[in-house]
């Protein structure tokens, strides 16, 4: 009586598909955007109370090139998580109206956010933020 079942593949062995792969970067994404908003606001309520905090801040950024950098690439890896979060945003809100939802289409535009999400990020530092 003892019949063999078919055991469920390991999540190591289970390749999801970019859509879904997608998906869960966007709501990862939007945690990430939440948390960084509030830390944010406590950061400029802080530096709004204690205002030698910010020439501390300042006295650090410019006298290490380690901080600066690590800065900087902290801060285009937030620009790069905002425009992927808002480019597949619209995304999402394209596939609400019924548009773009075959498989090749669905495909074609998960790639063309992360490429998008990489260009946006790039100009908006370099022309907006790379001001040091």
């Amino acid at each position: 009586m003892s019949k063999i079942r078919p055991l469920s593949p390991h999540l190591q062995v289970y390749k999801l598909p970019m859509a879904a792969v997608l998906s869960i970067t966007h709501r990862f994404t939007g945690v990430l955007l939440f948390i960084g908003l509030l830390l944010l606001a406590w950061t400029f309520i802080a530096c709004a109370i204690y205002p030698e905090v910010v020439h501390k801040a300042y006295v650090f950024f410019s006298a290490s090139y380690f901080a600066l950098y690590s800065f900087k690439l902290f801060i285009f890896v937030c620009l790069n998580v905002l425009c992927y979060h808002y480019l597949n945003g619209i995304r999402h809100i394209l596939w609400d109206f019924g548009l773009g939802l075959t498989k090749s289409a669905v495909k074609i535009s998960g790639i063309v956010v992360l490429v998008l999400s990489l260009l946006f990020s790039f100009i908006v530092y370099n022309v907006f933020l790379n001001l040091w």
